[in-house]
């Protein structure tokens, strides 16, 4: 069986559906179950991976963590809310025509992390409105 290409997300994370191999988790080595291993945004491949039965689990979990997607729009700015394939919160936003990422810590679901989101830029307008 051909597993499927890379999925590049549109949020710049990467995740992977291989062959569950001991390396991975021993108690399925050979049972023919799969695993999708995640890059973050950054380019570092995430310590957590999901273990499925079938391709078609993987696939639709990987879609499933696409969809959670939130855009938002404050009159401090645009920012893009998301969940990297290894379960972690990250926001993006355009800063100087540039994307610049990052990771956000302690996050508790999708509405704490946009109301995090809101905060920082909020806080960023006000740091460039002060100089």
């Amino acid at each position: 069986m051909q597993l499927p290409e890379p999925h590049y997300s549109r949020n710049r994370w990467i995740a992977q559906i291989e062959k569950d191999f001991a390396l991975i988790n021993p108690m399925y080595h050979n049972k023919g179950k799969f695993v999708v291993l995640c890059w973050n945004p950054k380019g570092l491949m995430c310590d957590r991976c999901k273990i499925f039965n079938t391709v078609e689990e993987c696939q639709t979990w990987i879609d499933s963590v696409e969809e959670q997607t939130q855009h938002i729009i404050t009159e401090y700015g645009k920012a893009t809310v998301f969940i990297c394939g290894d379960g972690e919160y990250w926001w993006s936003r355009e800063d100087e025509g540039k994307q610049k990422y990052s990771p956000l810590y302690q996050v508790i679901n999708m509405e704490h992390a946009i109301a995090m989101v809101k905060c920082s830029l909020e806080s960023l307008a006000d740091k460039e409105s002060i100089f």
